[in-house]
């Protein structure tokens, strides 16, 4: 996935209009249980699983991206 896609779905789970690729999720307004809700929909639309410990360590969009392509967590 692409940066501006998983920002787009960051800006849907915590509706906001616009979320950049380096906007954090959680000064943003994430919580624990919209960080389930987003995982979820990253998984659903990707081809690797992202967790919630790749969210906590990298939780803007660029970030995701770059643990995607690693393979998530390690």
């Amino acid at each position: 996935m692409k940066p501006a896609e998983i920002a787009a779905l960051m800006a849907e789970v915590l509706q906001v209009n616009e979320f950049t690729e380096h906007d954090n999720f959680f000064e943003l307004g994430g919580s624990s249980l919209l960080a389930v809700a987003l995982v979820s929909k990253i998984n659903e639309k990707s081809s690797a699983e992202v967790s919630l410990i790749d969210l906590i360590y990298a939780p803007t969009a660029a970030g995701i991206t770059e643990r995607l392509a690693r393979g998530g967590a390690r």
